[in-house]
């Protein structure tokens, strides 16, 4: 089907993720906020959890670090 991603596994989502949101962003300039949901409905195993988001944020910051992040987080593990 169009538009589906493929070949996203658990060792890829966190660097595919990057690169999606930076070509997003690249496309539509005009975008000042994302909002990301970080607690279960997220897909994220409970170990993933960390990892994924500090890769993501960092490279959100890299890339466009003037844009606003909503966090919608509950249920996260204090550590």
């Amino acid at each position: 089907m169009p538009g589906l991603v493929w070949g996203v596994t658990a060792d890829n989502v966190a660097s595919y993720t990057k690169a999606a949101l930076k070509r997003f962003l690249e496309v539509f300039p005009e975008i000042d906020a994302i909002q990301f949901r970080m607690h279960d409905e997220s897909g994220l195993k409970k170990e993933e959890i960390e990892p994924f988001w500090h890769d993501v944020f960092s490279g959100i910051k890299q890339t466009h670090p003037n844009v606003h992040l909503d966090l919608r987080a509950k249920g996260l593990p204090t550590r």
